[in-house]
């Protein structure tokens, strides 16, 4: 079962997984999916948004998952491992980044 809510930015999903009902947010693109983040409060530094915008997720989803690509769920990516969702990796660059920032030329691959 499928129960899709609407707002202004984005569309949240509620789907059935292995008996416990889950909360999906649909965005449209990744610009989208970053400012969904920013507007649920899970990115709160510029230089976490901006990482975020560079690297777009769709480049990592395979082709039979792209429909989901910008969903902040995470995805299979085959060889029994996933992509973690948006939401996980804003928050382990923001632990990073509260880290090292006050440090000189430290770049986060």
């Amino acid at each position: 079962m499928c129960l899709c809510l609407f707002s202004q930015t984005n569309k949240v999903r509620e789907i059935e997984e292995l008996g416990v009902r889950v909360r999906i947010h649909v965005y449209k693109s990744n610009n989208g999916l970053v400012e969904g983040l920013q507007i649920r409060r899970v990115i709160r530094d510029e230089a976490i948004r901006e990482t975020m915008l560079a690297i777009d997720r769709g480049i990592f989803i395979n082709e039979d998952q792209k429909l989901w690509q910008y969903e902040d769920r995470a995805l299979p990516l085959g060889y029994n491992s996933t992509i973690s969702a948006p939401h996980i990796h804003s928050l382990g660059l923001r632990v990073m980044y509260l880290g090292l920032k006050d440090r000189l030329n430290v770049k986060i691959l």
